[in-house]
């Protein structure tokens, strides 16, 4: 048994516009998720130079945004392995908050001082949606493995 289905204009058509609907909602998510915030973070031992001569060792954080969204960074904290129950501790005078458009980044300072001889566990930026960016595991391994190398 065979069956015959005659397709007029119209629901050619109604197919054709169902498919293409189908397919600009399947765009409209792909594009809604490739444009949510993202921050590279990384983190390294720098000696900053001032003027003509090299300043103390700090931990250089840079914070990029890699999306074509803007987004503001509001926060930049640390803790050491030793702060589990005293908390976290800020970073002030970072230049934050900020807003970083597409390929913008800004770069705070550590003072190794303010870790007391002790090793740095994690080092975090939040942004103003509440989403937290924390630096590489092998980065703050290479920065204590610097650190605590000297002796």
């Amino acid at each position: 048994m065979c069956v015959q289905i005659k397709l007029g204009t119209s629901e050619i058509l109604s197919i054709i516009g169902a498919l293409s609907g189908v397919g600009s909602v399947v765009f409209n998510i792909f594009q809604w998720y490739s444009q949510k915030p993202k921050i590279a973070v990384s983190a390294a031992i720098m000696r900053p130079l001032i003027g003509d001569s090299l300043g103390d060792e700090v931990i250089c954080v840079e914070i990029l945004n890699a999306r074509p969204r803007p987004v503001q960074v509001s926060f930049l904290y640390f803790t050491t392995c030793f702060m589990q129950k005293e908390g976290k501790m800020w970073v002030r005078n970072a230049g934050l908050p900020k807003i970083l458009h597409e390929a913008e980044g800004v770069q705070a300072q550590i003072p190794i001082e303010v870790l007391n001889g002790k090793k740095l566990d994690d080092i975090f930026v939040n942004d103003a949606l509440g989403n937290v960016w924390k630096v590489s595991s092998k980065e703050i391994e290479a920065i204590n493995n610097k650190l605590y190398a000297k002796g």
